[in-house]
């Protein structure tokens, strides 16, 4: 809030100078110069602000003033090499250094020093970046600068270094170290730390991990309809023992689970020291069942008789069925029902065809009441619009008298459909100038059921044209 103060601050005092039409508002160069000093102060306020981030809480080990922060050493001004920071680890002071998954914590840091003098040294300060890196990889990173003492000679000693604080489950690390520790002078004392004159009694290290408290994670993943549990424990003290619960009065003895009903499991681990911490999982569905119907279903004209005339049903689901679930319960099974209604004649014979795609979970490919299941329609309707085929029709005749003109005959036609045929024959007679003189068309015309109809015609001359003897 301060920061965003300052600022404001500073744009006002950049926007009154900037919309004036001159620079009267600076009586005389004296002004102008605290002025332009005061911007710089601010200036330099804010960068420094945003420069750094000092690691909360803070702690009454910190270094003061906090420009100690940017103190820094080439490799070459550390020569002394003779105390080294060997280790790093957390205490909750509740007896057992421990937490559960998720829980904000507040440790302490211990900072172990292996001293390899012969002699005392009255302070041990630790500059560097305090890096939080959650379960996801995402890292937070604040600025240490802490110190302490003494250190006895010759071993290896802890000190407290100030309270941290994080979630259970993020891994800690102190990154890009600069360490310096004075020389055996009873007066060099974390309160008179120099930053400019520790040289050489200084030390860089890229970085140490700050063991973790006892924690314990847990992922699942679906094997099936079944789920896999993992188990992941750090810090207290092996071996560990486990003791889960779950649904159904589940209950298990084993780090990690394997083929077990999905829901919710809690397990307790316990340490050699009897330390305990608790984290649980929950997978609920490890299958699921879904897809879209990808058919048109809008009606389809078919030229036939009934339903044997319909397209060959599909046998795959990817033709029938686009977005469809890799991890069902069970097996997937497609299916398909043609209802027909109504009558091929007048209007045509309807069908829908019903696509069913089910999770066929006791695999017994039928589809049971409970098993997930999405249809996809398809219509049809089946019309006959083909005309009955005729026969042929009986040869023209060229004759002389009308007494010789045979009688018609019987013709049947064939249809490409079942059902009757009816046969309408016609005579059409154009006279001439005698009754042994006309022109006689013979039609007959075949119409099956659905009133589609074809004919065949004979043609018939009479014509006396022989004269009497």
């Amino acid at each position: 809030m301060k920061i965003t103060a300052i600022n404001s601050m500073v744009m006002k005092a950049a926007y009154c100078c900037h919309n004036q039409t001159n620079f009267n508002v600076f009586q005389s160069d004296k002004v102008k110069k605290q002025f332009m000093l005061f911007l710089t102060f601010l200036f330099l306020l804010t960068a420094q602000s945003f420069a750094q981030t000092v690691c909360e809480p803070a702690s009454p080990l910190d270094i003061t003033p906090l420009h100690e922060l940017d103190c820094t050493m080439s490799q070459t001004n550390c020569s002394s090499n003779d105390l080294q920071l060997v280790g790093a680890f957390l205490d909750t002071d509740t007896g057992c250094d421990s937490c559960d998954e998720g829980d904000e914590v507040v440790a302490t840091l211990f900072l172990s020093i292996n001293n390899t003098t012969g002699s005392t040294r009255t302070s041990f300060a630790v500059f560097g970046d305090l890096v939080t890196t959650d379960p996801m990889g995402n890292e937070e990173v604040c600025t240490i600068a802490r110190c302490n003492g003494e250190i006895p000679p010759s071993g290896i000693y802890t000190l407290e270094y100030g309270e941290v604080t994080f979630t259970c489950g993020d891994g800690l690390s102190l990154q890009d170290l600069l360490l310096s520790w004075t020389d055996a002078s009873p007066n060099s004392t974390c309160d008179q730390h120099d930053c400019k004159e520790i040289s050489p009694k200084c030390g860089q290290l890229a970085s140490i991990d700050i063991a973790p408290l006892l924690q314990a994670t847990a992922s699942a993943v679906c094997d099936g309809n079944q789920i896999d549990v993992d188990l992941t424990v750090q810090g207290g003290t092996p071996p560990y023992s486990y003791s889960w619960t779950g649904p159904g009065g589940f209950t298990a003895n084993t780090e990690d689970l394997n083929d077990v009903d999905p829901g919710t499991y809690n397990v307790t681990v316990t340490d050699a020291t009897q330390c305990t911490t608790m984290t649980s999982v929950t997978e609920e569905n490890c299958c699921e069942f879904f897809a879209t119907c990808n058919l048109d279903a809008s009606e389809q004209l078919i030229e036939g008789c009934d339903e044997s005339d319909l397209p060959s049903a599909f046998t795959d689901a990817t033709n029938v069925f686009s977005n469809i679930t890799t991890t069902p319960c069970g097996d997937l099974i497609l299916i398909h029902n043609d209802s027909p209604s109504g009558t091929l004649c007048p209007d045509g014979l309807t069908v829908q065809r019903t696509y069913t795609l089910f999770d066929d979970l006791n695999n017994n490919q039928i589809l049971d009441q409970g098993e997930e299941f999405e249809t996809c329609l398809q219509n049809f309707r089946i019309q006959d619009t083909t005309a009955p085929v005729p026969p042929a029709a009986p040869a023209d005749l060229n004759l002389q008298c009308a007494s010789d003109v045979p009688p018609p005959v019987d013709l049947t036609a064939t249809d490409n459909c079942d059902g009757d045929i009816t046969v309408s024959p016609t005579a059409n007679i154009t006279p001439g100038a005698c009754i042994n003189d006309f022109v006689m068309v013979r039609t007959w015309t075949f119409t099956d059921e659905c009133g589609n109809t074809s004919s065949v015609s004979q043609t018939i001359t009479v014509n006396d044209d022989t004269a009497p003897v």
